[in-house]
Parts: structure tokens; sequence; C-alpha cells
């Protein structure tokens, strides 16, 4: 028995999300606690720790969507489509959100111009790759959401219900390629 395609694609973009995450956690810890330019320093440990927090958050997040995927007789909220619409839509936000403030000391990270003791290139890349998982996360969950409030539409399902109807009320018709043109 396949997996309907509406619940791969969930699995499929919640485990990327889960793994960016993941990934976004360590960069954010490298972030904070690199030694970099004086003049950035003290901004990008309290920053750092800040990204570091919630994307510890996200990552439990990411844990509850992968693990309500398919509860189909669970009553709790997180089986519900709107928790998984609304707080894709608080994650992509929260993770714009914070990549703000580390934009504003790329300047002050990657001065290669200035003496360092050589390390300026990987707190440079360190700074880079944590706004590059940021704004990935940001991508991805606002395609979770899209996809999932489209899907609704489409079925004319609540939001309120649970994620499942979606998948069992099949999946968005396709246009039929079968008929051919007679030339």
């Amino acid at each position: 028995m396949s997996m309907q395609p509406f619940k791969k694609t969930r699995y499929i973009i919640y485990g990327h999300i889960l793994f960016v995450a993941l990934c976004e956690l360590g960069f954010d810890f490298a972030v904070a606690f690199s030694n970099g330019f004086e003049v950035a320093e003290r901004f990008l440990f309290a920053t750092g720790i800040v990204a570091a927090s919630l994307s510890t958050l996200k990552v439990v997040w990411a844990c509850l969507l992968l693990a309500y995927n398919d509860k189909p007789k669970s009553n709790l909220i997180f089986a519900r489509a709107s928790f998984h619409f609304y707080s894709a839509l608080i994650v992509a936000l929260s993770s714009a959100t914070i990549s703000i403030p580390f934009f504003t000391k790329i300047p002050a990270q990657c001065d290669f111009v200035t003496y360092s003791d050589g390390l300026a290139g990987i707190w440079c890349t360190w700074l880079s790759v944590a706004i590059g998982l940021a704004w990935i996360l940001v991508i991805l969950s606002a395609a979770s959401a899209h996809l999932i409030y489209r899907q609704s539409y489409n079925l004319n399902i609540s939001l309120d219900s649970n994620i499942i109807l979606l998948d069992e009320r099949g999946s968005v018709p396709l246009k039929d390629s079968s008929r051919r043109a007679v030339v």
C-alpha cells in the first residue's frame, strides 16, 4: 500500500525542515561562541543565543509536525491542519525576522582587510551559513503552509479538521493528458 501523495509531500517537507533546523541550531551556536572581531562580538553572542533558542523551538516544532502528521484518531491540536498551517507561517516569519540582525553584522565579520588571527573567513562563513539556513526555513515553512492551505481550499475542508482529512479525500485532480491532438 502506497502513501497518499499529499501525506508523502508533507513528510518530505517536514523532514527537510527538521534537518535544516538542526543545522541552523549548530551554526547559531557557532556564531554565538566564535571569537569574531570586537566590533561585532558581543552583539553576535547575544543574537546567536537568541537565534539558537528559537532554533531549538523549531526543532521541537518539526518533531511535533512529524509525530502528528499521521494520527487520524487524535483530537489534539497538533493533529489539526490549522496547527500545521499557522505554525508554519509563524516559523517562516520568525526565521525571516531573526536573520535581519545577522545581516547588519556581515560587513564587520567579513572584513578581510582588518588584521585577525586568520579565522576571519571562518567567522564570515558561519554567519553567512546561519543566515542562509534561516532563509531556507522561511522557504520550506512557507511552502508547507501554502500546500496545506491549497489542499484545504481545493477540497473544501476546514483548517480546523484533522490533517489526515486532507489525504483521505484524494489529491488535487490533475488535467487529463491522455487525449492527444489529431493532425
